[in-house]
């Protein structure tokens, strides 16, 4: 007895499904996906008082923020004598110091680890981090970092220091070497031997520091006259000259 099997043709729709199937996994396969981009890096905001001297900035005063020689964020104190507070806190906007976007060719801000200088009226400051009680000449950059940071410039003594040549020899005198002091207007440094002239003798025996010095001078036998006076000095106060002072000291008679 003979038994035939019956074989099923394939429906067409098995074989369209399929086939797009394939074409579908080939398309995943083969097609690849878009780069994502990189996000920029957050900046660092500050904020804080601003101070001249002895007195807080007026209204106006320019702030900037640098790092190495290029300067990255600027902005204006408001009539608090503040920087960095939003408009809407009665500021002048906030200050924020960018992050170097690497998506970008060259550098445009700051990355982790640079050091950020502050400048008020394009004088450098001394820094005060409020939370932490620091002060720095410096602040390090931070990703996305936020810090309350006072600033202080202080403002250069232009005013020259006067100095006095007196000694407490009579004249004439046989004391020798002639006593002399020179008493300046405030403290001075850098004000050596070599300093002091004198005509018709020789100073020795240097001492003193601050404000007050002594030297003796040393004189020819029966001079008539000694005549003693200072060079310019560097002082305490950044100022580079001393306003110059001359006196006549008592002759030696012995």
């Amino acid at each position: 007895m003979r038994v035939l099997s019956k074989l099923k043709k394939p429906k067409a729709t098995r074989i369209i499904g399929g086939a797009l199937g394939l074409l579908l996994a080939l398309s995943l396969v083969l097609v690849p996906a878009a780069p994502a981009l990189a996000v920029p890096p957050m900046p660092h905001q500050f904020w804080g008082t601003v101070t001249i001297g002895t007195g807080l900035a007026p209204e106006g005063t320019i702030v900037s923020a640098q790092i190495g020689e290029t300067e990255y964020a600027s902005t204006t104190v408001d009539a608090e004598h503040r920087y960095g507070y939003r408009t809407d806190y009665g500021g002048t906007g906030t200050f924020m110091v960018p992050a170097d976007d690497l998506n970008e060719p060259g550098k445009d801000g700051g990355v982790a680890g640079d050091t950020v200088e502050f400048y008020v009226d394009g004088v450098k400051a001394a820094l005060y981090d409020v939370d932490t009680g620091e002060s720095l000449e410096g602040y390090t950059f931070e990703i996305w970092g936020t810090t309350k940071l006072n600033l202080t410039v202080t403002i250069p003594d232009s005013t020259a220091p006067t100095v006095e040549i007196n000694s407490t020899a009579t004249s004439p005198t046989s004391t020798s070497p002639i006593p002399m002091t020179a008493t300046f207007s405030e403290d001075v440094t850098g004000f050596e031997l070599g300093d002091i002239t004198v005509g018709n003798g020789t100073a020795g025996s240097f001492a003193g520091s601050g404000a007050d010095y002594t030297s003796g001078v040393t004189v020819p036998m029966m001079a008539k006259m000694v005549k003693c006076s200072t060079k310019a000095v560097i002082v305490l106060s950044s100022v580079s000259t001393v306003q110059v002072s001359s006196t006549h000291l008592p002759a030696s008679l012995s």
